[in-house]
């Protein structure tokens, strides 16, 4: 999806969707790409989320900006996103997610960063003490 986006942006497709190549000028080149993920529940997928969200918080998280590549906390970097009508503004967290590298390496964006969170938002709290307190080979 954020591939198809990114094409969009720069001006790949025609009036009817068909890809084209953009003559020189067109379209712009996204700066930044920021993931952004929450989960209310998890759909029978709990002990698997939970798994990987206690692996997660072990490693350093992988964010660019403006090119260069930067390590941060797990769990750091508390953002607000609107998630639309229903569901509303969440809280979420830097995570080191694939999306990431993916994003910078492949579809050239100089700005990338991965964020999850969870309600009950409790959860949250809970990884982000569980990333600070436990020593990161337990994770």
């Amino acid at each position: 999806m954020a591939a198809h986006i990114i094409s969009i942006a720069k001006g790949e497709y025609d009036e009817n969707w068909q890809y084209r190549t953009p003559e020189a000028g067109q379209g712009e080149k996204p700066k930044l790409l920021r993931y952004s993920y929450y989960t209310a529940g998890s759909g029978g997928a709990g002990p698997t989320i939970l798994q990987t969200s206690f692996l997660l918080a072990g490693e350093p998280v992988v964010v660019y900006k403006e090119g260069q590549r930067f390590e941060l906390p797990p769990i750091s970097n508390r953002r607000e996103v609107d998630f639309g009508p229903g569901i509303g503004r969440k809280g979420v967290y830097l995570y080191n997610l694939p999306e990431c590298e993916s994003a910078y390496k492949y579809l050239g964006v100089p700005g990338v960063s991965a964020r999850f969170g969870t309600d009950p938002f409790i959860w949250n709290w809970a990884m982000w003490l569980m990333a600070r307190a436990m020593p990161r080979k337990l994770l």
